[in-house]
């Protein structure tokens, strides 16, 4: 369940309910990372710290963590810096798949849109900028969404690999084009939540 909270008349600001926001913390203290995995989700950390400071820019001016910035940015573009932080289209114009049309406005320059204003206009786009509270569950659901609800709606519901995929709670299943899913095919990208827990937890030695 989800709510809708208005923060103001102009920015209405989606929101998990407190029964859904439970269960994103329970799913996250219940999580195992599978060993298989763990060398690459290590690598795939490290990789998106290696460009903290350019996250951090990019969520300036907000309280959006640069961790999901990151995050997004390396699922979406791979950390290429030549794509859309939307959905990876190329940079040089304007988003061609959904969201496409992205960004409204002119890129500043004639060769086409910096990963800052790409950035700027996907917080802007989801309104990341007005959530009111970022804390562990919070920061799964915002990737959830993101995302999309697909395999909450599936006849046989999966937990989603776009979170969960390198831990105890995914095994296979994946939607392979828009509104087509194969449950042999399995997700082989990390999911956002292992990397998450080695870009939040300093003990494992990713960040300082």
């Amino acid at each position: 369940m989800i709510l809708s909270t208005v923060l103001s008349r102009q920015t209405p600001v989606t929101i998990a309910s407190a029964r859904s926001l439970e269960a994103y913390q329970e799913s996250w203290n219940n999580m195992v990372i599978r060993e298989v995995m763990r060398p690459q989700i290590v690598n795939c950390a490290k990789q998106i710290a290696k460009y903290r400071r350019n996250f951090e820019l990019a969520v300036n001016g907000t309280k959006v963590p640069w961790q999901f910035a990151g995050i997004i940015y390396f699922r979406e573009d791979g950390l290429q810096f030549k794509g859309h932080p939307h959905n990876g289209d190329s940079l040089r114009r304007r988003t061609v798949n959904v969201p496409a049309g992205r960004p409204v406005a002119s890129p500043k320059y004639a060769d086409g849109y910096s990963f800052m204003e790409s950035f700027a206009d996907l917080i802007a786009l989801k309104r990341w900028d007005k959530v009111p509270v970022w804390n562990m569950p919070s920061l799964l659901y915002y990737f959830e969404s993101n995302n999309g609800f697909g395999y909450r709606r599936l006849h046989n519901p999966i937990m989603t690999p776009y979170l969960w995929s390198g831990t105890n709670y995914y095994t296979s299943g994946k939607f392979i084009a828009d509104g087509h899913y194969d449950q042999q095919t399995v997700d082989k990208q990390v999911g956002a939540a292992p990397l998450l827990r080695y870009l939040t937890d300093k003990t494992l030695g990713i960040i300082d």
